[in-house]
């Protein structure tokens, strides 16, 4: 409601004054003027009252037993204690009763305060005690002289001169509203109080428990900490009210002031803890935030111990401030547009103003009792209300900021594919005919050439992968894998890849695998793979002399919900240029490197370590760094891994073979495969490599072409494209599915699309196997003969024939 507002003052100024026209009113009013006086409700019941004069509350400082008359002093307001001292009062309340017909009735004085410690009630009838009593919240509910909510006393109305006499003595504010009348009205108009007090209780309640759901099932603070706003005030109210002293607490009346005190800290607790949440002072303002913060904790202190009792005007200044620190915090997120602040302002001025009206009845201001209970009780309403359609605007607000969040990851990962496919379809032709190109007669320096292109191709395609993993991670999109892993094949694999480099560089390798590994590890072998990589790589780059060395551990094992899961510790060691520690502090920050000199010399983009901290974390572990300038690091990560039990120790098995099979090309010779590419250039490579295995390729630029094209010929497999126009490769392979006639030809999947998913993408359309390019010669055998070995290669003649029969 304050959009298109210029200035949101405008709106909360107006609604102030609105608010607080009473208060302003009441306390314009001048303080000379008739002191309160007792209510007699003669309308109701028989006429038998007649007042002497305006009968007057008379109030004493003295401590004596018994008033002297000459100590009588008129009180000039409705409360005699502003209830930061147990200090004892007196008061005298004096009227004339007629003679009255028949029998003497029993009349009920309420003093208005169902919250009054301890109360001596003395009535005298022509200057003779007639009866004397005990009343208040010190003393058990059951021996109480009327069974109510308010304190009250029973007044035999026989005629003569009465005086009634009260020693009053109680730590909360006495606000006095005393009022005779007949017992069947009395209970009447107890009653109807009561409906309105126990409406005002329920709506806080169901307000509170509202919250404190919503709290738990959204996991969001600020529900939480406004729920326990509202539990203070309704536990204060109810101790108040003495709905406390008749129900909850009626034997113990020891514990009516602790809740009173409690209550009221709760409440506040709760307002500055909601404000600094609800609010995000720690976004704008630290310092205010951790203000409130120990504001939070001094209230807490003040309200456990007995502060309040022995120091009031400290602990009510304590409350007071705090009030005071909230309503200026909110009015500076309002100032700021922070979502929802402008509602919670205007109810914690609604229920200022109502703490304003009680405050002015307090100072003795003409008041209705009555208005000014429901007034406060009107405005705790109110910022209950408030504060919950801000908090229910905030979680819409969030609901929408989730939605755009999602909006954006699947806008940003659409944006990721297109770029994968993009930059490795002209990579794929770089990588594809590099490696054509060595296989042919060259001279020396062409040969050094092409390895270098091959070289700057690899490195280039690291770096892609890098930014796409980030990417993928910081989306949201990587899923990880739980599949066997044999540690010691990962390690050995690792290690066949690095020798020859290792060597080179003039390095030692040292490998350790601890005996103890099991070999039913449960985990992402492709992610811890990767890790290892990225970490072998560096300590290769940076590493000049000495030598780099990875151990494997096994850390320990625990049994959680009747699963071994054991802890797989990794530590890569180099005898590098080392890591400072201020350089370490930046290090797995993305994009960062240890200095400017670091990039310059050595280069990279700064996102391999950052990767692989966030891999480690996703694993659940933890990937530790320690290292000394100019002597070394040691990278150290920590993996828990499910164990399988019912897997048996394996032998391991050798390192894979770094050559490639030079026979391997020559088992496809005579093979009949459909390119399905759009890209001339990938068609010249996918075509030339092919050409040189002995296989016969026909080319489809597009699905649409590789349908018509299965109408006339045979094809013992077929290499499909994802993305391409008129059909793409998805919807290409569930036309060839539904086809009776060529529905079991393999189909592989070479493509671009590398992201996490399309793998599982292209199965589920129904292809057979993926490749993501950029593809090597080696990869597009490996996957053909796959797929195509102990399949009979069908002539074109029963190829028609099976046709026809199918067409039959």
């Amino acid at each position: 409601y304050t959009r298109g507002v210029k200035n949101r003052f405008l709106l909360i100024g107006l609604a102030w004054c609105c608010l607080s026209l009473p208060a302003a009113l009441a306390f314009a009013q001048e303080t000379g003027r008739t002191p309160a006086t007792l209510t007699v409700d003669t309308a109701q019941g028989p006429k038998i009252l007649v007042l002497s004069g305006i009968a007057q509350v008379q109030v004493t400082d003295k401590a004596s037993s018994a008033p002297l008359p000459e100590a009588w002093s008129t009180n000039t307001r409705t409360t005699v204690n502003q209830g930061f001292t147990r200090q004892r009062q007196w008061l005298r309340f004096s009227f004339q009763v007629k003679d009255t017909s028949g029998p003497v009735p029993d009349w009920l004085l309420g003093l208005g305060n169902a919250s009054i410690g301890a109360v001596r009630f003395q009535h005298h009838v022509n200057d003779r005690l007639l009866t004397e009593l005990r009343s208040g919240t010190d003393m058990p509910f059951a021996l109480r002289p009327v069974a109510s909510r308010e304190l009250a006393f029973p007044v035999t109305m026989q005629p003569g001169h009465h005086e009634i006499v009260l020693q009053i003595e109680s730590y909360t504010s006495l606000i006095l509203a005393p009022t005779l009348m007949a017992p069947l009205y009395w209970f009447e108009s107890g009653s109807n109080e009561s409906l309105l007090l126990g409406m005002f209780c329920g709506l806080l309640l169901v307000m509170a428990l509202y919250n404190l759901s919503v709290s738990m099932l959204v996991g969001e603070r600020s529900f939480f900490y406004f729920s326990i706003l509202l539990f203070g005030a309704l536990c204060w109210r109810v101790a108040d009210s003495g709905l406390g002293s008749q129900h909850v607490y009626a034997d113990f009346p020891s514990l009516h002031e602790p809740a009173l005190r409690i209550s009221l800290g709760l409440m506040m607790l709760g307002t500055l803890l909601f404000s600094r949440d609800f609010l995000r002072v720690a976004e704008w303002s630290p310092r205010l935030a951790t203000g409130l913060g120990y504001g939070a904790g001094l209230l807490v202190v003040s309200t456990l111990f007995p502060l309040f009792k022995h120091y009031p005007t400290v602990g009510m200044g304590i409350i007071a401030g705090s009030f005071a620190v909230c309503l200026w915090t909110a009015i500076l997120a309002t100032r700021r547009g922070i979502h929802g602040a402008a509602p919670y302002l205007l109810g914690l001025l609604c229920f200022t103003s109502g703490v304003m009206v009680v405050i002015a009845w307090h100072k003795g201001f003409d008041m209705s009792p009555a208005w000014v209970a429901h007034a406060l009780e009107l405005s705790a309403t109110c910022l209950g209300f408030l504060g919950s359609l801000a908090l229910a605007g905030r979680l819409q607000e969030e609901r929408a900021n989730r939605q755009r969040a999602i909006e954006e990851a699947d806008a940003k990962g659409s944006f990721l594919a297109n770029m994968s496919h993009e930059i490795r379809t002209p990579l794929n032709a770089i990588v594809g005919f590099s490696d054509l190109l060595l296989t042919t007669h060259l001279q020396p320096e062409q040969h050094t050439f092409l390895e270098r292109i091959q070289v700057a191709s690899r490195h280039l395609l690291g770096l892609i992968n890098d930014i796409l993993d980030f990417s993928k991670i910081e989306a949201g999109k990587l899923v990880l894998e739980e599949r066997p892993l044999d540690v010691r094949n990962l390690v050995n694999d690792i290690r066949a890849t690095y020798a020859e480099r290792v060597s080179r560089q003039g390095l030692e390798f040292n490998v350790q695998v601890d005996e103890n590994l099991r070999p039913g590890y449960l985990a992402d072998g492709l992610r811890v793979s990767q890790i290892l990589h990225n970490l072998i790589g560096n300590a290769l780059k940076f590493t000049t002399q000495g030598s780099i060395g990875i151990e494997v551990v096994r850390a320990g094992e625990l049994r959680e919900e009747n699963r071994l899961v054991g802890d797989v510790l990794f530590r890569v060691r180099d005898t590098g240029i080392g890591i400072s520690a201020e350089q370490s502090a930046r290090l797995f920050k993305p994009f960062s490197q240890a200095d400017a000199s670091t990039t310059r010399q050595y280069g990279g983009t700064g996102l391999g370590l950052a990767i692989c901290r966030q891999l480690v974390d996703l694993m659940g572990g933890s990937l530790k760094l320690d290292s000394t300038v100019g002597q070394g690091s040691t990278f150290a990560f920590t993996v828990p891994m499910r164990v399988d039990e019912s897997l048996q120790v394996q032998p391991a098995r050798p390192p894979k073979a770094v050559q490639q099979d030079p026979t391997l090309a020559e088992k496809l010779d005579g093979l009949q495969v459909l390119l399905v590419e759009d890209n001339a250039t990938n068609q010249l490579l996918t075509h030339t490599m092919l050409s040189r295995c002995g296989v016969t390729c026909t080319v489809a630029n597009h699905g649409g072409e590789a349908l018509a094209l299965l109408e006339e010929q045979v094809f013992d497999a077929i290499l499909m494209d994802c993305q391409m126009p008129v059909l793409d490769g998805y919807a290409t392979t569930r036309a060839i599915r539904e086809h009776d006639t060529w529905r079991d030809v393999p189909i592989i999947a070479m493509t671009a699309n590398a992201l996490a998913g399309d793998r599982e993408r292209c199965l589920e359309a129904g292809m057979n196997d993926y490749v993501a390019k950029p593809v090597r010669m080696h990869d597009v055998v490996s996957v053909l003969l796959a797929w195509t070995k102990g399949r009979p290669r069908v002539s074109e003649l029963q190829w028609r024939d099976r046709k026809q029969t199918v067409s039959r």
